[in-house]
């Protein structure tokens, strides 16, 4: 490579890599700017996400339990594994066609980082979905640390960010973008 190109492919990679995580993860979705450390909203949307302790809503919404993880962790627990056999029951009995997956974080350690942690979240939970013979179409997104449910810097707090989301078409991801046109 001729050597007055060399910083400049360098540069170029650098600028790249601190989206690349971002870019791969929401290729099924649309995509929205960033926030900014100071806008980031407190809460998302709950829009048919409940904890795992709550009781399941009478209407036609799954009311899937929020899965949480570990500490720097994807791994999913007995408790996590319980809450996705009632999501994969639920799928099949209302014939979803489509879900979404959002992979969350607490908020130490770095943006990218906490996107790519997020990100094998939200694909773990479509593994075991997947093993659990479920075959929706189901989409993941990572928001890293972006949207806490949970503020403060708690263990308790950080402990409930650690999660995976459950969206269905026509509900609003954590973003505010459409998870998928129904249908």
């Amino acid at each position: 490579m001729n050597r007055r190109l060399l910083p400049l492919a360098v540069i170029a990679a650098a600028a790249c890599a601190g989206n690349a995580a971002r870019r791969d993860t929401v290729t099924e979705v649309p995509k929205a700017d960033a926030p900014s450390a100071a806008a980031t909203p407190a809460a998302p949307a709950d829009a048919g996400v409940q904890d795992a302790s709550a009781a399941s809503s009478a209407d036609d919404a799954c009311g899937f339990a929020r899965v949480h993880f570990g500490f720097d962790s994807a791994t999913l627990d007995g408790e996590a594994r319980e809450a996705l056999v009632a999501a994969a029951k639920c799928i099949g009995d209302k014939k979803l066609v489509a879900v979404t997956v959002e992979g969350h974080c607490d908020d130490r350690g770095t943006e990218a980082y906490n996107l790519a942690l997020g990100q094998r979240r939200a694909d773990a939970v479509r593994s075991y979905l997947e093993n659990l013979g479920i075959h929706t179409q189901i989409r993941v997104v990572s928001f890293g640390k972006a949207y806490p449910v949970a503020a403060g810097e708690t263990e308790s707090a950080w402990k409930e960010n650690r999660r995976a989301e459950f969206r269905t078409p026509g509900q609003k991801l954590s973003d505010g973008q459409s998870a998928a046109p129904q249908g």
